[in-house]
């Protein structure tokens, strides 16, 4: 059993990941991250540390906080695997972060997320986006959505 305060700690690092503070704050993914840093996001995409570090952030992002079904467990003294919950715009996925100690900080090596409701067809045809800037164009986006909703 670990801790509360080893956990509270996890707990800070990875909701830091979920604040738009954090989030677009290039120095502090540079810190965070791991040099071999790679997640399987919960969309089935594959990002590696430049990938994640690129990635034109939101200005807001709809999370619950604190996350349900968090825990943390030791593989090793310097490797650590957390699990949790995420419910983000009402859709929750399965998360899974392994950290390892550098001999000065903990890194994020490997971030996962899984979907735990599969898409359907009526969430193709009635889909949510928020506008951001240099996003997609809503129009084109709903197109696309919609066409695929009709195959299935």
């Amino acid at each position: 059993m670990e801790s509360d305060e080893f956990v509270t700690g996890f707990r800070a690092l990875e909701e830091a990941m979920w604040t738009v503070e954090t989030r677009g704050n290039p120095e502090w993914f540079d810190r965070m991250l791991a040099p071999n840093f790679i997640e399987f996001g919960k969309s089935g995409r594959t990002f590696d540390r430049e990938t994640i570090q690129q990635l034109q952030m939101p200005d807001e992002i709809d999370i619950e906080l604190p996350f349900p079904n968090f825990a943390v467990r030791a593989l090793e003294p310097t490797v650590v695997l957390v699990t949790y919950t995420s419910v983000q715009y009402g859709k929750a996925a399965n998360r899974a972060s392994l950290w390892r100690h550098d001999g000065t900080d903990w890194r994020l090596e490997f971030h996962m997320g899984t979907p735990q409701d599969p898409i359907t067809a009526a969430d193709l045809a009635n889909p949510k986006f928020e506008v951001a800037r240099r996003g997609y164009d809503c129009g084109d986006v709903d197109a696309f959505i919609a066409g695929l909703a009709a195959r299935t």
